[in-house]
């Protein structure tokens, strides 16, 4: 399933495109690795069912820069990310990892947009996990759009 963007990602998209607000761009996103419960379109950075760095210690926010070479347009209307984006090795087991959520902060924050994993896992001490090439996709949809 493609990404979907919240409330807060279309905010600061349409503020910053509109608006000319450029200082509201972010120069990297923080990507949050969630469990059993689907962030919604009103989610922040706090309300997430995101894996507990508390009770794993080895888990944080995967940094991806915010530039040309980390996001590719598909057509006239999909984005999707063109390299990897890689945790740190789980040095105890994780649990359950199903969604993901771009944040705008390495810890809480604003979660901007989020998604099914296109692989779901359950984090056992060693692993390293990878959201792949494309694993990242949104879609801004226009019903009337006939193509270039």
């Amino acid at each position: 399933m493609a990404g979907q963007i919240t409330t807060k990602g279309a905010s600061i998209f349409l503020r910053s495109f509109f608006g000319k607000r450029e200082d509201l761009i972010p120069n990297q996103f923080w990507i949050a690795l969630i469990g059993a419960i689907e962030p919604s379109v009103s989610s922040t950075g706090t309300d997430i069912d995101e894996l507990d760095s508390a009770l794993y210690p080895s888990y944080q926010r995967a940094q991806f820069e915010n530039d040309n070479s980390n996001w590719q347009i598909s057509g006239s209307d999909t984005i999707f990310n063109v390299t990897a984006i890689e945790f740190p090795v789980a040095n105890e087991e994780w649990g359950e990892a199903n969604y993901f959520a771009i944040c705008n902060t390495a810890n809480g924050g604003d979660v901007i947009a989020f998604g099914d994993l296109a692989t779901r896992q359950f984090v056992i001490q060693g692993d390293r996990v990878q959201i792949d090439i494309g694993g990242i996709s949104f879609t801004m949809y226009n019903p009337a759009y006939e193509g270039d």
